[in-house]
């Protein structure tokens, strides 16, 4: 089985597509962790705020078929792509984090490279894999939190009862 760490983001109708999103991947993956939902605006500073949050849960997928997996949820729930679609984002997920699955023959560690940077990825992260070491730093993610510099992309935590 492999452990999985999904972001997952929404400007459009945030809570109705999160709510949806986590229907289906429950529907998938059964039990999911699920972090605290915070509220951002976008890095741009076009388009409305975005709610977001990390959760995980154990998949006995390759990552090569969970990321289709992920793409055809986002185009269950409208997903537009393209240049002219960052401003209004119904659903977005992404795979942060995926270690292991030895019996679909894939023992590997894959981390997005993005984690480090985003206030909105590494607050959730850290909340329910804090003690998780990031490959490139060497630092848990907790303590990556610890040390970013909050002003730069300040969140609200905000209470969603899911």
């Amino acid at each position: 089985m492999a452990k999985v760490y999904l972001s997952v983001s929404s400007n459009y109708q945030a809570e109705s597509h999160i709510r949806r999103a986590l229907a289906l991947l429950r529907d998938l993956f059964g039990s999911l962790q699920l972090s605290n939902v915070y509220r951002n605006a976008p890095l741009n500073h076009q388009g409305a705020h975005y709610l977001n949050l990390v959760l995980s849960f154990s998949a006995d997928w390759s990552v090569e078929r969970l990321k289709s997996e992920l793409v055809m949820i986002e185009d269950k729930l409208d997903r537009t792509r393209g240049t002219d679609s960052a401003q209004v984002v119904s659903i977005d997920l992404d795979v942060l984090r995926y270690e292991g699955n030895a019996s679909a023959g894939q023992v590997k560690l894959i981390t997005c490279p993005t984690i480090l940077c985003r206030s909105f990825i590494l607050s959730p992260l850290s909340e329910i894999a804090g003690r998780e070491v990031d490959v490139s730093s060497g630092l848990s993610y907790a303590a990556l939190w610890k040390k970013f510099d909050k002003a730069v992309h300040p969140l609200e935590q905000v209470t969603i009862n899911w």
